[in-house]
């Protein structure tokens, strides 16, 4: 994977839209308490082993008018340890975030955040994929080709998903999640104006995206795991443009060009090794 990416940034950008910023929900959510069972239940019939669901050939998740992608939180956990994964990065992310919003069909207009790839640090899980919804609530899956023998017919199976346990998910942890100071640098001139007076956010500090392992990166996606706002900004440097990079808590990593207003969305990738890299989101379907 090549992981110089600023050239692509800067020419991604200028077609970009604007990106929500709804505010951050709380996670996990308290769940809701059942009423009262009756003294004497019906007996229920046992159902049969769930079996696989497989994405119908040609489904694209995000074509559905009711699902937008820079709404979502998608983070991607790679298994290498350097920076130069192999593409499609990692583990078919892009493909299993894709099967899964397809298999959830209606329901995935509720889905804030979605993290493919490692997600397991337990030996007994199997998960793949994690899925967060509006209410709180979390779910898991494993996913596989169809055909482990010939993975390049590009179609996934996705397990019925599972309740998983809110411990289990980084937002568990985002109480006691430690953000950097509130800051918000000046940057280069010329900027647009509504870049230069954005909301200040904890600030991760200045870095370039080249440097995929720097502590602001590592910073920044720290930050977004635990759903806590940040941004960072890339140095400005004669002949570059300057670019800055934020997460309001909720919705997509945006990542704006100075002299552009408007950001375009990214999936964070986070790689086992601790390096970091951005990969955009296309507004309609996995190309």
């Amino acid at each position: 994977m090549q992981v110089r990416r600023i050239a692509f940034i800067a020419a991604a950008l200028a077609a970009s839209a604007c990106a929500s910023s709804a505010a951050p929900t709380p996670y996990p959510a308290t769940p809701s308490t059942s009423a009262t069972a009756p003294a004497t239940p019906a007996t229920v019939p046992t159902a049969a082993a769930p079996t696989p669901t497989t994405v119908p050939p040609g489904v694209k998740s995000w074509a559905s008018p009711a699902v937008d992608p820079q709404e979502q939180t998608l983070i991607c956990l790679d298994p290498n340890e350097s920076g130069f994964a192999p593409e499609p990065i990692p583990s078919s992310c892009r493909e299993i975030i894709d099967s899964t919003m397809s298999v959830l069909g209606t329901r995935g207009k509720d889905v804030v955040r979605i993290e493919a790839g490692l997600v397991c640090t337990d030996p007994t899980c199997s998960d793949d994929v994690i899925v967060g919804f509006k209410d709180g609530d979390l779910e898991g899956a494993s996913v596989d080709w169809e055909h482990p023998a010939d993975p390049w017919d590009g179609r996934l199976a996705v397990s019925p998903l599972h309740p998983v346990d809110a411990l289990a998910w980084p937002w568990g942890d985002a109480a006691a999640f430690d953000s950097p100071a509130v800051s918000r640098p000046a940057l280069a001139s010329p900027a647009s104006e509504s870049l230069a007076a954005r909301t200040p956010l904890p600030f991760c500090g200045v870095t370039s995206l080249d440097d995929i392992t720097s502590p602001a990166n590592k910073c920044f996606a720290a930050s977004v795991r635990a759903g806590h706002a940040a941004e960072i900004v890339e140095p400005a440097q004669p002949g570059k443009v300057q670019i800055v990079v934020r997460f309001t808590g909720s919705g997509s990593v945006i990542i704006y060009e100075a002299l552009i207003p408007n950001g375009m969305a990214y999936m964070l990738v986070i790689g086992k090794g601790g390096w970091v890299v951005y990969t955009p989101i296309p507004p309609v379907g996995w190309q």
